[in-house]
């Protein structure tokens, strides 16, 4: 019986070990099993931990990187995406790159401000022709160049323009910092964003002060000229009219009891002076200087007056005929400049013609 006992025991006992190992081999096929799994999940979540990491560098300004797209998975299709969009960015970047580039360097001055007009961008010119540095203008309104010599009513226009969303150009008198005026032509241009909402406001301007002293200058000296041919041209009228006006004060003292032919001379010499008057005023007219405000002229005026002053002045084989509608409408500019402009013509049409003509 005790034999038959342990017999059981050594069985039991064997089974039991077999059991264990059993359960060890079980227990350890699970645990590679779980490792290998666990490897493979990690292997599978690298390219998403990578596609992160890009993403980061990204946004913090690295647009050089890029992913490997080896897999034909989703995570492959998305390291595709991601490689394409920066690319874009690259080039996108580097597009932008050489525009600020280019206007930085433009030889015209050129700012951009905010939809309120304060300055965010001034270029190297603007900060060499006003004489203010870049820090001295950044976050200023362009109420720095102000100079007082402008008619308020020009940045009313300005500002109305450019707030309803259209160019403006015009030009204006500014002030550098160290108080030097000078002439600018400006034109602003206003920038939405994809709603059509102003959000910038873009400025180029160009120094004209020494292309309007230049053509003022151009302007005097054709204004002299011109002077010298009226002068020529009305010189042997005035000859005539001071000869007139000797001979007959002459033949009054000579027959100083005659009263009808004092008063006939007289009235003679009157008319003389009158005219001499008037050849004078002519001339002033011309060698007068100021300022000149473009007005509404009467053109009509201007026609005759440049027409009698031909006919009586050009030589008698010129035939001078006037034609012009009796309802021309005034134009706007200077009196002095279209006269000159019209007699300029006249003088070029007599010369022209030396056997006349009409």
């Amino acid at each position: 019986a005790d034999a038959a006992v342990l017999l059981f025991e050594h069985e039991a006992l064997q089974k039991v070990d077999t059991l264990i190992t059993s359960i060890g081999i079980v227990l350890l096929l699970y645990f590679f099993a779980f490792a290998a799994i666990v490897k493979g999940v990690r292997k599978s979540l690298k390219p998403v931990g990578d596609l992160r990491d890009a993403l980061h560098r990204v946004a913090d300004g690295d647009r050089d990187i890029s992913l490997q797209t080896a897999a034909p998975d989703e995570i492959g299709e998305l390291s595709q995406a991601f490689n394409f969009m920066t690319r874009r960015l690259r080039s996108n970047q580097e597009e932008i790159s050489r525009l600020l580039q280019a206007v930085e360097l433009s030889a015209s001055p050129i700012f951009l401000t905010d939809s309120k007009g304060t300055i965010l961008f001034a270029n190297k010119a603007l900060q060499e022709t006003t004489g203010y540095t870049k820090n001295e203008l950044m976050g200023k309104n362009p109420r720095i160049f102000k100079s007082g010599k402008n008619d308020p009513g020009v940045y009313r226009q300005l500002w109305e323009a450019i707030t309803r969303g259209t160019v403006w150009s015009g030009e204006v008198i500014d002030k550098k910092k160290n108080g030097e005026l000078y002439i600018v032509e400006l034109t602003i241009s206003p920038i939405t964003d994809a709603s059509g909402k102003i959000v910038n406001f873009f400025a180029t301007s160009r120094d004209i002060t020494e292309d309007k002293r230049l053509r003022e200058h151009l302007q005097y000296i054709q204004r002299m000229d011109s002077l010298g041919m009226l002068v020529g041209v009305l010189s042997h009228d005035f000859n005539n009219i001071l000869n007139n006006i000797i001979g007959l004060a002459t033949q009054i003292k000579r027959y100083p009891g005659d009263a009808a032919r004092v008063v006939r001379y007289s009235d003679t010499i009157e008319k003389s002076a009158l005219r001499g008057a008037d050849l004078v005023s002519q001339l002033l007219t011309f060698v007068r200087e100021g300022n000149r405000k473009d007005v509404p002229v009467d053109m009509a005026l201007v026609i005759d007056e440049v027409s009698t002053l031909c006919q009586e002045n050009f030589p008698r084989s010129i035939t001078i005929f006037t034609e012009a509608d009796g309802n021309l409408l005034p134009v706007k500019g200077s009196h002095l400049d279209l006269y000159q402009l019209l007699l300029n013509l006249c003088l070029n049409a007599r010369d022209a013609m030396p056997e006349g003509g009409t």
